[in-house]
């Protein structure tokens, strides 16, 4: 079913349905988002929002024409320090960097410490290891008065070589 409404009745309905409407209420715009908002730097959902409030409150209106009419002149070496400042404040602490590359550099931490000894410990082992195991043949070796005198006996460098019949 159409119903045909006159253009008298629109706008009767119109302004019924307007008046029934349920205002939203406006977000409540912070002093940062309006000095913004005044030095242009808003997007665009906060330049609507902001201009939503100051359009709904006289008294946010009064605070932004009195904000644009202020002083236009800016102190750059004023400001210059308090950016430095504000950093200073807002910025992580800076932890130095951590030393690299130097060969004593690992020395702090006993577990480093104890890790080193230990390899130290095993190279001296090792070498003693090597010295007793070897030290019977260096004997052997010392006492030859020549190279072809180890070959004249059947055993020769303690049995580890024979002797052939080209020396």
């Amino acid at each position: 079913m159409i119903d045909e409404f006159s253009p008298e009745q629109g706008h009767a309905l119109w302004r019924q349905a307007q008046a029934a409407a349920v205002t939203r209420p406006i977000a409540p715009v912070s002093a940062l988002d309006l000095a913004a908002w005044i030095d242009g730097k808003a997007d665009a959902g906060l330049t609507a929002r902001v201009e939503a409030a100051v359009a709904a409150d006289p008294v946010l209106l009064d605070m932004a024409l009195a904000a644009m009419s202020g002083p236009t002149e800016i102190d750059h070496a004023a400001s210059a320090r308090l950016a430095v400042r504000g950093r200073a404040l807002v910025a992580p602490e800076i932890k130095p960097a951590a030393r690299s590359g130097a060969v004593l550099s690992g020395w702090k931490s006993w577990r480093r410490r104890m890790e080193w000894a230990v390899v130290a410990l095993a190279m001296v082992v090792a070498a003693g290891t090597g010295v007793w195991i070897g030290g019977d043949v260096g004997d052997q070796v010392l006492t030859q008065t020549t190279v072809t005198s180890l070959f004249e006996d059947d055993v020769g460098l303690g049995g580890l070589l024979s002797p052939t019949e080209d020396l």
